[in-house]
């Protein structure tokens, strides 16, 4: 490499070689590309290997993030979290952070997939910058994918132009073309190929899911972990390709286009404006007979799981963070009104009613607000629990959670522990979020580094408790004020949800929810 070292912050990968930097004794490569950017005839098509270079090409700063409308109008409570410095269809790169000494140490690799619905969010948030999980042992590398419109468009004519023969899940491609790079340059940074582990959180950890589920991801990765998005009783379930494709054909229609290549020919930002702010048109992944054979329910029921470890679950109060409640949102009166609702849906009996009025207090506002949010997260973790013990059936080692502990200062008071929470203590950011329990975060970040190392969280450094893998519906660990395996009284209500939800197969958390319970 003329002189060139990896001490240095340099490595040689397939297509040339990379300058970084060396950042508190963890190499950093920023901005890497993994696949050619999907622009121009590559619009909607699936990602290809990157071009090569001659010369030194930086990898210090920051790409953009992956087009997509800005959710920060929207929900300016997600900066921290889903900011980039810009957005552009040119997405598919990846920040690298190693501890790696010498380039032969074989080190794991953490791919972590950014959340944001699958439609909005960016690896390139400072956020999500890998430095203190890095100096646990692992390779971190955070990636971009392409979002929404661009990362799952589907229409007749892609099909028809497809290798595969569908379209859509492009976004899914891109996370596999990621691992697939990863495994190709493994050495050139001192990771292990054979020793990767692609995890997300919300619509990260839907698309997460799928690639567990994926037979193009069989053999390609040690283990998946998936949080707070699992597609099991939740808000994101997987379209048919016909549909989608009708729908996609629609959209064309009402752009006055005829031809896939005129869509093609369009400005990226401007599909993006119409697409999203004029006709309300946001695709999502769907059914396509190839990188998704069946919907995530159907894979999981008959145990079509990837061979790998699997870590699962989510937050108390998962929908806390999404800007809609604070502590006068519900009252007593509109929950008990909620309740009656189910009753009366046939969703609940007058008897679980009368289970659930005792188990989520709800004498004043901030009660019943707490308890409308507990109550929908509680059904939204059956997705967790149930992946659990489908996992167990097939024979696979898979660990699930439920993160109890309350945010920090009066949200925490309020609201709980809400969507998101875990993320600061995980990535070591409590610049990012106010932390008053450092030890909690340490615990946390132990138990995923040693899963990714191990494939066992319990096994490597120190953690409170042993967390042991599913064999039943129940088998979670509480990340609670203090980490504990939960009391039969703490499962209790979940018995009761259960009853609830079993009858009725597959279902969806959008069954449960009223106007009562869900405030402007």
């Amino acid at each position: 490499m003329n002189g060139h070292t990896f001490d240095d912050g340099y490595i040689t990968v397939k297509e040339g070689i990379l300058r970084g930097s060396v950042e508190d004794g963890i190499k950093v490569f920023r901005g890497v590309p993994y696949a050619k950017p999907p622009v121009g005839e590559l619009r909607w098509k699936d990602p290809v290997p990157p071009a090569k270079w001659f010369g030194v090409r930086a990898a210090d700063r920051y790409s953009a993030g992956a087009l997509q409308w800005d959710v920060l109008e929207q929900e300016p409570y997600a900066e921290y979290e889903l900011g980039a410095p810009m957005h552009s269809e040119d997405c598919l790169y990846l920040n690298l952070f190693t501890p790696a000494k010498t380039q032969d140490e074989k080190l794991p690799i953490f791919v972590w997939v950014h959340g944001g619905g699958m439609v909005a969010g960016s690896g390139m948030a400072s956020f999500f910058e890998g430095e203190q999980l890095a100096k646990k042992g692992i390779i971190v590398a955070v990636i971009n994918y392409r979002l929404g419109l661009f990362g799952f468009f589907c229409h007749p004519q892609l099909s028809a132009e497809s290798p595969r023969h569908t379209s859509g899940n492009y976004a899914l491609m891109d996370i596999r073309q990621a691992v697939l790079w990863l495994r190709e340059n493994a050495a050139s940074f001192g990771g292990d190929p054979d020793r990767i582990t692609v995890g997300g959180q919300s619509g990260g950890s839907v698309g997460t899911t799928c690639l567990a589920l994926s037979p193009l991801m069989e053999g390609l990765c040690q283990g998946y972990i998936m949080e707070s998005g699992c597609p099991l009783y939740g808000f994101m379930q997987a379209g048919k390709l016909s549909e989608m494709e009708q729908k996609g054909a629609a959209f064309a229609s009402e752009m006055g286009v005829s031809d896939i290549s005129e869509l093609r020919a369009m400005d990226g930002c401007d599909l993006t404006r119409i697409a999203y702010a004029e006709k309300h048109f946001i695709p999502n992944y769907c059914v396509d007979g190839v990188v998704l054979p069946d919907s995530p329910w159907n894979l999981l029921h008959s145990g079509k799981i990837n061979n790998a470890h699997l870590l699962i679950g989510s937050t108390s109060e998962e929908f806390g963070s999404l800007g809609r409640y604070d502590e006068n949102s519900v009252t007593p009166q509109q929950f008990e009104r909620y309740l009656e609702i189910l009753v009366e849906k046939g969703l609940c009996t007058p008897e679980q009613q009368k289970i659930l009025q005792q188990h989520y207090p709800h004498s004043n506002n901030r009660e019943a607000t707490r308890a409308a949010l507990r109550i929908q997260s509680d059904i939204h973790t059956f997705g967790p629990f149930v992946f659990g013990s489908l996992a167990a059936k097939a024979e696979l080692s898979c660990y699930v959670y439920y993160k109890t502990r309350p945010d920090s200062g009066s949200r925490g008071e309020i609201l709980g522990s809400t969507h998101s929470s875990e993320l600061p203590f995980l990535f070591g950011r409590p610049e990012k979020c106010i932390i008053n329990d450092l030890a909690f975060g340490e615990s946390l970040r132990s138990y995923w580094v040693n899963f990714i190392k191990t494939g066992n969280p319990s096994c490597g450094e120190p953690v409170p408790v042993e967390w042991k893998a599913a064999s039943d519906l129940f088998d979670y660990l509480d990340l609670g004020r203090e980490i504990h395996l939960p009391t039969e009284e703490e499962r209790s209500v979940f018995n009761t949800i259960w009853e609830m939800l079993e009858p009725m197969g597959e279902c969806t958390l959008r069954d449960f929810q009223t106007p009562e319970i869900m405030p402007k």
